[in-house]
């Protein structure tokens, strides 16, 4: 069966509180990432992961119980890669490579694509 992992470098923004690195410095770093270094949700970035996650959720049986399909070429640097089963069907499409936002043409929609994205679409 097909599978993939991702690696969320800076998922929770580090600190060493209560120590100091050299002098009294106490450092603190990756504000920005999607939990602070307090453990607080950073938002937007939060909840867009938030609801990335929950749409894999939603669709885990569709996207664990088969072998990758092979990606369909929409056009230059596009590609859709469509996972479905008898309940649910979602595809992903990206573009990769292109670094310019792009505006695709797929099944009689529209969509903007970012330079180097995916977007989800569920049926």
């Amino acid at each position: 069966l097909g599978g993939t992992y991702h690696n969320f470098y800076m998922m929770y923004g580090g600190n060493n509180f209560g120590r100091h690195a050299g002098g009294q410095v106490i450092t603190a770093y990756a504000n920005d990432a999607p939990i602070n270094p307090y453990g607080n949700p950073n938002n937007p970035k939060y909840t867009k992961l938030q609801q990335v996650f929950n749409t894999l959720q939603d669709y885990a049986q569709c996207l664990q119980g088969m072998d990758p399909p092979k990606p369909v070429q929409v056009e230059t640097n596009v590609t859709a890669i469509t996972y479905s089963n008898s309940s649910a069907s979602i595809t992903f499409l990206s573009n990769i490579g292109d670094p310019m936002k792009l505006n695709v043409d797929y099944k009689n929609k529209k969509y903007d694509l970012a330079a180097n994205s995916t977007i989800a679409l569920d049926k």
